[in-house]
């Protein structure tokens, strides 16, 4: 995948496969393929707040499990 490394608020390294195994087994989490799709939802979440600044709010709970969003 080709894009701006600059542009990821996120260091690039986070996103890498080592990076993400060695975090899963810190965490003690059992899927690599969710801990990455987390991983993105956090970013994707962060680049939006960088725009909308505090008119978005990212709920706890089971809603923020699930990636919800709230305005």
């Amino acid at each position: 995948m080709n894009f701006d490394d600059n542009a990821l608020i996120h260091d690039r390294k986070c996103f890498d496969r080592d990076t993400l195994t060695e975090r899963l087994e810190q965490l003690k989490f059992n899927s690599l393929a969710r801990m990455e799709l987390f991983l993105w939802d956090l970013e994707i979440f962060l680049q939006i707040q960088a725009i909308l600044k505090d008119k978005i709010v990212l709920k706890g709970g089971a809603t923020a499990q699930r990636g919800g969003l709230g305005y």
